[in-house]
């Protein structure tokens, strides 16, 4: 059984949009490149308005293996969000992916877990399958305290806000069948750091409630680890319940 499930990962076609900004000094090209050789993954790179050299890294590895690195070059600065969803959607331009997901750019969790993901996508015939960072026996999760805390009680309100029993809304792993791609990105995101909320309020309205827990799965992460490079402040936890409040009322339609 593990073996055809290996033999169905290779046929599958997998790419990953990876938004970047100011990524030259820590983008780590060759971990990139053992997913391609290793994985047959293929990486969309956005570059999102970086001011140092990232553009110039992206084009010079892409030139390498052209036919499994694209390059989106976008200016001014669109976000985080706005920038995954811009790769989401050239992705349907590129080539007929059979899955479409984001990762990101300082590979907290390894490329490796992104067959932790597929699998059960591939066995059971999930259409969204995400990540969370569980901290548990077995697993190998390293997380700033603090940052973890934080994160924690964030994940809370948002799952409260969502009405749905979800640990982990903000893992920066997650994988779309390509049927729902456009539905889920087609529009732009109003929340620049909690878009991925959005996008459970948008598969909430692709599908009823029996459909959303048919074709969605959350996937603990085996590896993760905290890199530097990114402030968190307690001024964002308080910011929070705002930002929930002004998603949930756009999106207050959903079920």
């Amino acid at each position: 059984m593990g073996g055809q499930m290996d033999e169905s990962r290779k046929k599958a076609t997998i790419c990953l949009v990876i938004p970047c900004f100011n990524e030259a000094k820590r983008l780590q090209t060759k971990a990139f490149e053992d997913a391609i050789v290793k994985q047959n993954l293929h990486f969309l790179f956005v570059n999102d308005g970086s001011s140092d050299h990232t553009l110039e890294v992206l084009q010079a590895f892409a030139s390498q293996y052209p036919n499994q690195v694209r390059i989106v070059d976008s200016t001014p600065n669109l976000g985080k969000g706005n920038a995954v969803r811009k790769g989401m959607l050239d992705s349907l331009l590129w080539k007929p992916f059979d899955y479409t997901g984001y990762w990101d750019a300082d590979l907290s969790a390894p490329l490796s877990e992104v067959k932790i993901i597929v699998e059960p996508m591939l066995a059971a015939g999930y259409q969204f399958a995400f990540g969370s960072r569980l901290l548990r026996i077995g697993g190998n999760i390293k997380r700033n305290g603090f940052r973890h805390y934080v994160s924690r009680i964030s994940a809370t309100f948002a799952a409260e806000t969502l009405g749905l029993p979800v640990y982990d809304t903000q893992c920066g792993a997650k994988i779309f069948s390509h049927q729902i791609v456009e539905g889920l990105f087609k529009m732009p995101f109003i929340s620049s750091w909690l878009f991925d909320v959005e996008l459970f309020f948008r598969a909430k309205q692709l599908w009823n409630k029996a459909e959303f827990y048919k074709h969605t799965i959350e996937i603990p992460i085996t590896k993760w680890t905290e890199v530097g490079g990114s402030r968190l402040r307690f001024n964002n936890l308080i910011k929070v319940p705002l930002e929930l409040f002004k998603i949930r009322n756009f999106y207050k339609n959903t079920w």
